[in-house]
């Protein structure tokens, strides 16, 4: 596994803090199980200490909670304005959803 996979902290097993909720779910060193994160398709607005989607899955979210925590995380570095508007929408159709 490359040292691109890194837990909260900015380190990896074994150098992660143990006390770290997420120290359970990061991979051995040595994993190769997560490719997907080892490789980015198009900008620099996903490189993060930790992947939104393994945060996603590692947190047991569905779809539209996955959809509104990621416009809410990259708005800043990627779409602006309109991603905060597209988590609203995302987040309008659940509440929808919900009644």
């Amino acid at each position: 596994m490359s040292a691109d996979y890194w837990g909260c902290c900015g380190k990896m097993k074994p150098n992660h803090r143990t006390e770290c909720q997420y120290y359970d779910q990061l991979p051995a060193p040595n994993d190769t199980s997560l490719v997907a994160n080892l490789h980015q398709v198009g900008g620099e607005h996903y490189k993060n200490p930790v992947q939104h989607w393994d945060w996603v899955a590692s947190n047991e979210l569905d779809y539209f909670q996955g959809q509104i925590t990621k416009y809410v995380a990259r708005w800043k570095k990627k779409g602006g304005i309109q991603d905060l508007e597209k988590a609203r929408h995302f987040l309008d159709k659940y509440i929808e959803l919900q009644r």
